[in-house]
C-alpha cells in the first residue's frame, strides 16, 4: 500500500470510460426497475469525482444522469424519480430539466456525509423504493455509515476505488475504530477490496471471497463485479466495482465494462490487463479434457466469475478457445482437449 511504484506517472488517465460504464449500466437498470410493477420511487445519487481534477467531467456526467432520467419520467409518469447531484457548480443548475410532479433533482454542495445523510433520510421515508448509488471517495475514506442504507434497500452501489485511495485508506490504520465500523459493515477487512495491481488470481479470489460474505449476512443473493482500468505500467489505476443483488445486474455490468474497457479499447494487452485470452484459458483450465460440453454450461461458468462476461462475447470467445487452447466447437457443445496433450501437440 506505501509503495511509490503505483504506476502513475503524474496524469491520470481519462475518466470518460468510467463514466459512460455507469451511465450505461444506469439507463438499463433504471429502465428495467421502473417497469416493476413493485417499484414505486427510483432513486439516483451522485457522489463521484467531487475535488477531483475530473470535476468537468462530473458535471458533464450528473447532467447526463439527469436528463436522461428526466426522460425515463416521461415514460412512467406513474413513478416517482429522485436524482441527486453533488455540486459546487452554480451553472449546472441551469442546465438540468425543471422538476415535475413525478420527477425532481437535487443538486446540493455540502460535504459529503451530510450529502450522503440527507439522501439516506429520504430513502427511509418511500416505500417500494429502487436506488443506485455512484460513489467515488476520490482518495479520502469511505463513509460506510451513510451508505449503508444503499446496500439494506433494493438497489446497486457503483465504487470507483483508486490508487490514491489505497494510500488514503492505510494512513487511516491508526483508528482502530474506525476500521473495526468498516470492517463490520462489510464483513471483510477493507484493505482486501484494494486494487492487487497484476496479481490477477489474488484480485479474483478476493472479489469471491467479499461476495461470499456480503452473502452469508444476506437473506438474499448477493454478487460483485469488477474490472480494471490499467496504467502505463500495468498498474490498476481506476477500479469500476458493482455491488447488487440482481443476478441480470452483475451480467450488465460486467458485459458493459468488457465493451468499453475491453482489449479492442486497451490493445496493447499487456500481462496484467484482462483480454478474451484469460476468458479461454479459464474455460480450458474448467473444463479440461472433456468431450461435449454444453454451450450453457461454459456460459453459466462464465457467469458466476466477478470479471469474465457471460453476454455479448460469445463468438470471440469461441474464436480464441479455437486457436488458443485447441477446443473443438460442435453445435451445441465444445470438445476440449487435455491441457497436456495440447502442450504436446504444440
Amino acid at each position: 500500500m506505501k509503495s511509490k511504484n503505483t504506476g502513475l506517472t503524474g496524469e491520470y488517465p481519462s475518466a470518460s470510460e468510467v463514466f459512460e460504464l455507469i451511465v450505461k449500466y444506469t439507463e438499463s437498470r433504471a429502465n428495467r426497475h421502473l417497469s416493476q410493477s413493485q417499484c414505486k420511487t427510483l432513486v439516483f445519487a451522485d457522489c463521484m469525482f467531487q475535488g477531483c481534477r475530473d470535476n468537468c467531467a462530473a458535471q458533464n456526467f450528473g447532467l447526463k444522469i439527469a436528463q436522461m432520467l428526466y426522460s425515463f419520467s416521461l415514460q412512467y409518469p406513474k413513478k416517482r424519480i429522485l436524482v441527486f447531484l453533488r455540486s459546487n457548480s452554480k451553472s449546472l443548475s441551469a442546465k438540468l430539466p425543471e422538476n415535475t410532479a413525478n420527477f425532481t433533482v437535487y443538486v446540493s454542495s455540502e460535504g459529503e456525509k451530510e450529502y450522503l445523510k440527507y439522501i439516506s433520510s429520504k430513502i427511509s421515508a418511500c416505500r417500494f423504493v429502487h436506488t443506485l448509488l455512484a460513489y467515488d471517495p476520490c482518495g479520502s475514506p469511505v463513509d460506510w455509515d451513510s451508505i449503508l442504507p444503499f446496500f439494506n434497500t433494493w438497489g446497486d452501489v457503483i465504487f470507483n476505488l483508486t490508487v490514491p485511495d489505497a494510500a488514503s485508506f492505510s494512513s487511516a490504520a491508526d483508528k482502530p475504530e474506525f476500521i473495526k465500523r468498516m470492517e463490520a459493515d462489510i464483513h471483510t477487512p477493507f484493505e482486501n477490496i484494494f486494487p492487487y495491481g497484476s496479481d490477477k488470481q489474488a484480485y479474483e479470489t478476493q472479489i469471491g471471497f467479499i461476495t461470499e460474505n456480503m452473502r452469508l449476512h444476506r437473506s438474499e443473493e448477493y454478487y460483485v463485479a469488477a474490472y480494471p482500468f490499467f496504467g502505463k505500467n500495468e498498474e490498476v489505476i481506476y477500479n469500476p466495482v458493482l455491488y447488487t443483488s440482481d443476478q441480470r445486474g452483475f451480467a450488465l455490468f460486467k458485459s458493459l465494462a468488457w465493451q468499453i474497457f475491453g482489449e479492442e479499447n486497451q490493445p496493447e494487452c499487456g500481462h496484467s490487463r484482462y483480454c478474451l485470452t484469460d476468458i479461454a484459458r479459464f474455460l480450458q483450465k474448467r473444463f479440461d479434457g472433456p468431450r461435449g460440453v454444453s454451450f450453457d454450461k461454459a456460459w453459466n461458468a462464465l457467469s458466476e466469475h466477478p470479471v469474465f462476461p457471460s453476454e455479448g462475447f460469445k463468438g470471440a470467445i469461441k474464436n480464441k478457445l479455437r486457436t488458443d487452447c485447441g477446443t473443438v466447437i460442435g453445435r451445441s457443445v465444445f470438445h476440449f482437449k487435455s491441457s497436456d496433450l495440447y502442450k504436446n501437440q504444440r
